[in-house]
């Protein structure tokens, strides 16, 4: 969908606080466009498209925005952190404040043809098998 970024500020009342970015490149700078001007942040956590995102700091700065890396390798060395992070991430899920895309759904014995689905990237959020 070309003018996707533009849906998400209208769905989204002007735009969005945060972005997870794990694609970086060409996708990864157009959810850039979308953050709130003095609340957003992009937060970058690799670069399965290929390529890192490319913004400048004059575009952080003009509109006062955020950009920070995040790697969970970093996380290894302090198990008690990432426990309670994904203590933190699972209660909120329970109590419905984040809720995951489910975008396709396979019945198990189609398992071959989902994977192949998810590695051709025609796959949007989470790609769920049922048994």
């Amino acid at each position: 969908m070309p003018d996707w970024a533009d849906r998400v500020r209208e769905v989204a009342g002007g735009g969005v606080d945060v972005v997870l970015d794990h694609i970086g490149g060409t996708l990864g700078r157009e959810a850039f466009g979308p953050l709130v001007s003095e609340t957003g942040r992009q937060v970058v956590f690799g670069f399965s498209g290929g390529a890192p995102l490319d913004v400048k700091p004059l575009e952080l700065l003009s509109r006062n925005l955020t950009l920070t890396g995040f790697s969970a390798r970093a996380l290894r060395s302090r198990p008690d952190q990432a426990r309670e992070l994904v203590t933190g991430i699972l209660d909120l899920a329970v109590e419905g404040a984040i809720r995951p895309v489910v975008g396709q759904t396979f019945p198990l014995e189609e398992a071959a043809a989902a994977q192949a689905a998810v590695e051709a990237r025609t796959t949007v959020g989470k790609t769920l098998l049922i048994p």
